[in-house]
């Protein structure tokens, strides 16, 4: 019995310890904050307004939010409940989430949206800005298409207080004509997004424009392209990316002006008139047009020395070169026929005719005159052997003034 006694007590000590290891004190757990809702408030072709609930801490910790889409964090620890995307890309699928947190533990929900398509917001009527505050004004309303013609000009004679365009940011297309006048604008910063005009775009007496730069954009002119008066215009780099162009370009005393660049996209133009721009050296990107369908006037731009029309086959009306500083015309080597008179005067730097070995036909006039150099004819023993110029074959003034005849006997320089 007593054996047994002793036992009993044996086995309860035991059950009673392990009882007493196994009593701990109880731990606190950082639960997650509860699970919330994201809806979306509003889409359009470029942005869109996410909402969301509020998210508890069971441990009443301070709940922040990190937004995030298509897995980019693009705000922490915000304590607002909505959030609006901004410069999204239209017809597009976007992913994202919102992180709710206490510092320790989150709760994530996802979203997901569609942007709209671009609907254009258009202007019906022709648009006169003549102040800046018309400009801005007229700019915050964010129209993209003018049914109409734009005029950024002065309406009193005078200089406009027009310095800054970029309100019309939003404009990618004229359906008439565009004319910049007057201003005091000195790029065209602001018109980045125009892409097509459908009439003519005239740039004129702005004196303090320095470069086109804003027309990166413009890809299309349906009509004429005529820059002139522009005191401190340098460049024109901006306009080389039109593709569709084949109107009248007109480039006029702009004294400033060295560098004339236009887009190699063209082909074909109706005419070219680049005239009296006393600082002209340089003139690029007519290199790939093969046909003008009326006149070329090369004129009193007298320093100009760098030119290329290399492609350049037919002219459909007159040529001049007049009072320039090239030295031959080997720019024009693949020239084959003009439709008019051509003119060749006054270039005190040009001493032969090399480039015009390829031309057969002059059909009206052909005038050398005043070239004080110029003392080599050579190129056109063809087309004087082949009388392709009907009208009069006249030289007076230059170096060397062979007739007709003599040219043909190969007395040509």
């Amino acid at each position: 019995m007593k054996i047994n006694f002793l036992i009993i007590f044996s086995i309860l000590s035991v059950l009673f310890s392990c009882s007493s290891d196994s009593v701990e004190p109880s731990e606190n757990v950082n639960l997650d904050p509860t699970v919330f809702n994201v809806t979306l408030e509003q889409v359009t072709d470029v942005s869109a307004t996410i909402q969301w609930s509020v998210s508890n801490d069971p441990e009443n910790q301070t709940i922040t939010y990190d937004i995030y889409l298509n897995s980019n964090l693009i705000y922490a620890n915000s304590n607002n409940l909505n959030y609006t995307f901004e410069n999204l890309t239209n017809e597009t699928n976007y992913s994202g989430k919102v992180v709710a947190s206490d510092g320790v533990n989150s709760t994530i929900v996802n979203f997901s949206f569609k942007t709209q398509p671009f609907i254009p917001l258009v202007f019906n009527g022709s648009v006169v800005l003549s102040t800046q505050q018309e400009v801005n004004d007229f700019g915050n309303n964010h129209y993209n298409i003018i049914n109409g013609n734009l005029s950024i000009q002065s309406t009193t004679g005078l200089t406009s207080d027009i310095s800054d365009l970029t309100p019309l940011v939003d404009i990618t297309e004229v359906i008439g004509y565009v004319q910049i006048q007057q201003t005091s604008i000195q790029s065209l910063e602001g018109l980045n997004n125009l892409s097509d005009i459908n009439g003519i775009l005239r740039i004129n007496y702005n004196n303090a424009l320095q470069n086109l730069n804003g027309l990166e954009s413009l890809v299309s002119i349906n009509q004429d392209l005529l820059i002139y008066n522009n005191n401190l215009l340098e460049n024109t780099n901006a306009i080389g990316n039109l593709n569709n162009f084949s109107g009248y370009i007109h480039v006029s005393n702009n004294p400033n002006l060295i560098n004339l660049t236009f887009s190699e996209n063209i082909k074909q133009l109706e005419s070219i008139e680049i005239l009296n721009n006393a600082s002209l050296e340089r003139i690029s990107g007519f290199n790939n047009i093969s046909k003008i369908d009326e006149i070329l006037y090369l004129n009193d731009n007298i320093l100009l020395g760098n030119i290329d029309f290399s492609s350049l086959n037919a002219i459909g009306s007159s040529f001049s070169i007049i009072n320039n500083l090239l030295s031959d015309l080997s720019a024009f080597n693949n020239l084959s026929t003009i439709g008019g008179y051509f003119d060749i005067m006054n270039n005190k730097s040009l001493t032969s005719l090399n480039g015009l070995s390829n031309l057969t036909s002059v059909n009206n006039t052909f005038n050398l005159w005043n070239n004080a150099m110029l003392s080599d004819y050579c190129s056109l023993t063809i087309i004087m052997q082949n009388n392709s110029i009907p009208g009069t074959f006249s030289t007076f003034g230059n170096l060397f003034n062979p007739t007709k005849q003599d040219i043909i006997n190969g007395n040509c320089n």
